[in-house]
């Protein structure tokens, strides 16, 4: 809390890295139950993957420049233009994303169908956090917009 009051987000990459952090950390003292399977492996997110491709960005100069470039981006004035049923899924203890971010976002769609889920026992990735509910909830918005 003290890092974050006193870093401002977007003051820095290196910034928003250490906050990156404190948040993954943060899931971890409230004790968010990540789940693995055998394809986790072979996803963008397993640590095999996640570790080059983070090493990629963080610790060359061409992916620094990368992310200092689209650090600057938002398109949440664009959200009106998203008028297809949509559904938004967030972590209770996202502390990367909050789930404030997610109320926001909802109230600027312009989709005439859509929905906010809090997934009551999960952080930044709420498919490992609540991986039943997660699927249930996918699962009825499909079957509601079909």
């Amino acid at each position: 809390m003290n890092y974050c009051n006193a870093h401002p987000a977007n003051a820095s990459l290196d910034v928003d890295l250490q906050i990156d952090d404190y948040a993954a950390d943060a899931e971890n003292y409230v004790n968010i139950n990540h789940t693995n399977s055998g394809i986790d492996y072979f996803s963008v997110s397993s640590p095999i993957s996640l570790g080059a491709n983070a090493y990629k960005l963080y610790y060359t100069t061409a992916g620094k420049q990368f992310l200092e470039s689209i650090r600057s981006l938002s398109y949440t004035d664009q959200l009106y233009k998203i008028t297809i049923p949509s559904l938004l899924i967030w972590g209770r203890y996202d502390f990367a994303v909050p789930v404030a971010s997610g109320t926001h976002a909802l109230a600027n769609l312009g989709s005439a169908y859509k929905h906010l889920v809090i997934m009551p026992h999960s952080g930044h990735v709420p498919m490992y956090g609540d991986p039943d509910l997660f699927a249930q909830t996918v699962t009825e918005f499909i079957e509601a917009v079909r």
